[in-house]
């Protein structure tokens, strides 16, 4: 009796080497990728104070920046795990042409590839960090999210215009967002939005506004350390809780006032004087008096005046205001609500007013 043996076949040692190389790359499509790293990107430090918190850590599951006040974490599945620059991943990512890229781990190096591009970057570890960005993480196991109100985004972009930019005061940096409502002030004006449900208690940073609405965030969940915000693609915005006390300004806003029709013209002023208004602290100074109505900035740059005619015939009033919160303000409404002491614009639509001390000659 012949016994006939199976032949076993024998993979070569290269073929076994390159399924091993294949198996450890990623392949991303340039567009989506740069979508996630700009959504991540407000999580990077501003300061080197530690090094892993000026990285992109990619975790197998996730796109990560921390920097102990903001984690940002993006779904996007990696074959490897580790901390890269920010700044150069990010530049080079955006400067490619090409659509499709690879990416992949070759000694303690993140690899890309496309085409004609071959580059090489280092990579670090960091326990710490990770350790820390976990804990963040932790605290998103079984928490209950809830719905983020439809206006909810507009009402904290409105009211961050109001909020103080010095650190002096911590929460009048920030929002209060509060029940059905959102307040902001610097102590010389004050900001208030009615939201159209409501939401639970905590302290927003204005700063951190216009990051937080890029993401579009839909559910919102305040825990004990930190608040979090989630959008439709999974990505979760985390911000470290501020605490404190926050003034009354509700007493503030009730007064009686004349009320006046800014002309629609005033908005071409408005964009006029942005020109010239400092970018860091943007202000230009609005003039009412008899049939008169004139917005007028000056900056070491230069200076502009714009005028035209309004039907008034009271005493004069001038106030400075921010131009951004002006221009959206008179796209919902053109009337102003005129003390002796104060100035209030009022939306119907959006319940949102605003307070501010009134300049005397």
């Amino acid at each position: 009796m012949v016994l006939k043996l199976k032949k076993k076949k024998v993979v070569p040692q290269e073929e076994n080497q390159e399924k091993e190389v294949k198996d450890l790359k990623t392949v991303v499509n340039k567009s989506t990728l740069l979508d996630v790293l700009k959504k991540v990107k407000p999580g990077i430090a501003s300061k080197d104070i530690i090094e892993s918190m000026t990285y992109f850590f990619f975790s197998g599951e996730d796109i990560i920046t921390y920097n102990d006040h903001i984690s940002i974490q993006h779904p996007f599945k990696t074959n490897f795990s580790f901390f890269v620059k920010a700044k150069d991943f990010f530049s080079i990512v955006s400067k490619i042409s090409v659509q499709e890229i690879t990416l992949m781990e070759e000694q303690d190096k993140l690899v890309l590839k496309c085409q004609s591009v071959l580059a090489k970057l280092c990579t670090i570890k960091d326990d710490e960090v990770i350790s820390r960005i976990s804990t963040v993480k932790d605290s998103l196991v079984d928490t209950e999210w809830k719905s983020i109100p439809e206006n909810f985004l507009e009402c904290i972009s409105l009211c961050s215009f109001a909020a103080a930019k010095g650190e002096s005061d911590l929460t009048l940096t920030c929002i209060k967002v509060d029940g059905d409502y959102c307040v902001a002030s610097d102590n010389q004006r004050v900001a208030f939005a009615k939201l159209t449900t409501p939401m639970d208690f905590f302290f927003l940073k204005s700063s951190e506004v216009n990051n937080l609405t890029a993401i579009n965030p839909i559910k919102y969940s305040v825990e004990d350390s930190w608040i979090h915000f989630q959008n439709a693609d999974n990505c979760i915005f985390s911000i470290r809780k501020v605490m404190g006390e926050f003034p009354d300004f509700f007493p503030f806003l009730d007064f009686d006032g004349a009320s006046i029709n800014v002309p629609k013209e005033i908005t071409e002023g408005v964009d006029l004087a942005s020109v010239f208004s400092d970018p860091e602290t943007p202000s230009i100074t609005l003039l009412i008096q008899k049939g008169l109505c004139m917005i007028t900035v000056e900056s070491p740059h230069g200076e502009l005046k714009f005028k035209t005619k309004i039907d008034y015939s009271g005493d004069d009033i001038k106030f400075k205001i921010n131009p951004l919160f002006l221009r959206e303000m008179l796209s919902h409404s053109t009337e102003i609500t005129i003390s002796e002491t104060r100035a209030k614009l009022e939306t119907a639509s959006f319940s949102l007013l605003t307070a501010l001390v009134v300049e005397s000659e």
